[in-house]
């Protein structure tokens, strides 16, 4: 169902106070800074939100604050080590350990600030990738507690046949 569109009251105004790029992949402060005078731009076509239409002459975005939000840089770990478990041998992975670094705030130019997140592109990728393979583990829980594993897949749990399925997919 399409949202309708719907026209504010004349008197109303919108103060547009600040331009905020997140960006997941680490880039220059002048494209970043190109990207968010782009969007400043596009104000003078007026703005829809939440379903209002707002037009231009009803739109002030005089001295807005510039934001750029950018990941860290840091790569993740690679390490790992195998153990035997019985008949197996198990892939051991060293323990999620919280950023090497804080989140910085930085001030580039008169209203323009630089966020650099404590957290690298690496690390947002893999939660990302987690959640993805979580979210499948459940798929698969619910999937194959009526249906009956495939016979290759009989050694694993309904979440590990989940897991699996979205694995093999890459």
């Amino acid at each position: 169902e399409q949202m309708s569109s719907q026209h504010v009251n004349p008197n109303d105004l919108l103060k547009i106070r600040g331009v905020i790029e997140i960006k997941s992949m680490h880039l220059s402060k002048n494209k970043v800074h190109a990207q968010i005078k782009g969007h400043i731009s596009r104000l003078n076509g007026g703005v829809k939100l939440g379903g209002i239409i707002w037009p231009p002459n009803q739109i002030s975005f005089s001295s807005m604050f510039r934001i750029m939000v950018i990941p860290s840089t840091w790569k993740l770990s690679r390490e790992w080590h195998s153990v035997n478990a019985g008949q197996e041998r198990k892939i051991v992975l060293p323990e999620p350990t919280e950023p090497r670094i804080q989140t910085r705030v930085e001030k580039l130019l008169h209203n323009f600030w630089k966020i650099k997140l404590a957290w690298s592109q690496e690390s947002l990728n893999q939660a990302a990738y987690e959640m993805t393979f979580w979210y499948m583990s459940q798929v698969g829980k619910h999937v194959y507690e009526k249906k009956s594993l495939p016979k290759e897949w009989e050694y694993m749990t309904s979440e590990e046949a989940g897991y699996n399925a979205i694995k093999m997919m890459l």
